[in-house]
């Protein structure tokens, strides 16, 4: 079983529509807009897709395929940009 969980050398700053993610390894800040935002507070422990999907749907009254599709998109991207990254369970 995976999950995903955050990157370390990570810096983040809150603001209204989201948070600013400094990477320290690559210098390279990084802006997420509220639901990101809340997605990477989510990862401050590893979770599973599954587990974040499901968070979306709860919190957001969102049909299921909608949350898979836009979780597993922003999961990608974080990875893309290094900002997450795989570990075992």
């Amino acid at each position: 079983m995976t999950r995903i969980k955050r990157k370390n050398n990570i810096v983040c700053a809150d603001y209204p529509e989201g948070t600013v993610v400094f990477d320290l390894d690559s210098r390279q800040p990084h802006i997420l807009n509220a639901l990101a935002a809340e997605v990477w507070g989510w990862l401050c422990r590893p979770r599973e897709n599954q587990e974040l999907i499901h968070l979306i749907v709860r919190k957001y009254a969102v049909e299921k395929k909608q949350a898979r599709k836009d979780v597993l998109s922003l999961l990608g991207q974080l990875k893309e940009k290094g900002l997450v990254k795989d570990v075992k369970a």
